[in-house]
């Protein structure tokens, strides 16, 4: 879990590599599914949310 929560926030605080926006939104994906296979999808439900709204921002700003 630690390592999908330190992604997931530098998601949020805009570190991860923004050249390739779906490759992000797949990585995204990838560590929200593994949190809600653990069964913590409740826990992390808000920075899961953060996450998808930045990489929304991210497309707007990229694609219009």
């Amino acid at each position: 879990m630690k390592a999908a929560r330190e992604f997931l926030n530098s998601v949020i605080a805009g570190d991860k590599d923004k050249s390739d926006l779906m490759a992000l939104l797949d990585e995204i994906e990838a560590f929200a599914n593994a949190i809600v296979a653990a069964g913590k999808g409740d826990e992390y439900d808000a920075l899961i949310g953060q996450a998808a709204e930045r990489w929304a921002e991210l497309d707007k700003q990229a694609n219009g």
